[in-house]
């Protein structure tokens, strides 16, 4: 964590908790560390890096209105500062607020216009909204500016699949897949774009991988349907019952919903 683009407080006392407070934050006691954020910006009120700090302590502890009130604060004192925008739209994303995330991660990147991570969340946001044409044109500018992260592969593969370009997909996957084979997703969005392409049995290859990296997730719904289509049906429903273990477990009645329904075409 760092505060560069932030002035440094023109209180000895507010600057020496805003260190302790960083410190406290690397070491994750979040609670500790927004004591001393307070403690900063009561002993001097336009401490704008004591603000942005609280409001990613805040974030950190899930307390996201409390967050995009404190970079509110800091973008008040400070406004030409991207890091405070980006860090803002993920608390607005965290609480549903898609086009507010969407305005401040516009205005982060003509700010910092070659920062690979807001073009990526940007992607991410426009993604929630189903706008995936729109999305992979970022998550391509975020590959060009950072080549070697494997999950903006992964997403600009979910979007290209949402637009039925499936083995742009499949090659997608198979980059972030070599850059790192230990993702779970990457298999899976490989697997559902094979199935796409009424390929089932190599389909189950990469959902098989991907229940193998992740046993306790939800995959063996994706399974349970490449089996369905090769009439293997009581396999099919080994991997649906086991599916909807796990959503029971997790609590999701959406999911759960969506696997009965399968179930029972």
């Amino acid at each position: 964590m760092q505060t560069n683009n932030f002035p440094v407080s023109t209180d000895k006392s507010a600057q020496e908790h805003i260190e302790k407070g960083m410190e406290l934050y690397e070491q994750e006691d979040y609670e500790a560390a927004i004591s001393n954020f307070d403690e900063a910006v009561r002993l001097e009120p336009n401490a704008t890096g004591a603000y942005y700090l609280r409001g990613r302590a805040y974030y950190d502890i899930g307390k996201y209105s409390e967050a995009i009130s404190d970079y509110d604060k800091s973008i008040m004192l400070e406004e030409n500062v991207a890091k405070t925008y980006f860090h803002r739209s993920r608390a607005k994303t965290a609480i549903d607020d898609y086009f507010g995330a969407l305005s401040d991660l516009d205005y982060a990147i003509r700010l910092d216009s070659d920062n690979a991570r807001y073009y990526f969340s940007r992607g991410v946001v426009k993604v929630f909204l189903k706008h995936d044409e729109a999305a992979f044109i970022d998550f391509d500018e975020a590959i060009r500016l950072d080549p070697d992260n494997p999950w903006t592969y992964i997403f600009r593969a979910n979007s290209k699949i949402q637009l039925d370009l499936y083995f742009e997909a499949i090659t997608d996957c198979d980059t972030a897949i070599r850059l790192d084979p230990t993702i779970a997703d990457a298999y899976i969005k490989r697997g559902i774009a094979k199935l796409s392409l009424k390929y089932p049995e190599v389909a189950i290859k990469d959902f098989d991988e991907a229940i193998r990296l992740e046993p306790n997730s939800i995959y063996y719904a994706n399974r349970g349907i490449a089996k369905q289509e090769l009439n293997r049906l009581e396999d099919a429903n080994l991997d649906f019952q086991k599916a909807l273990t796990l959503a029971e477990e997790k609590g999701d009645e959406e999911l759960k919903a969506k696997i009965l329904k399968i179930m029972q075409s």
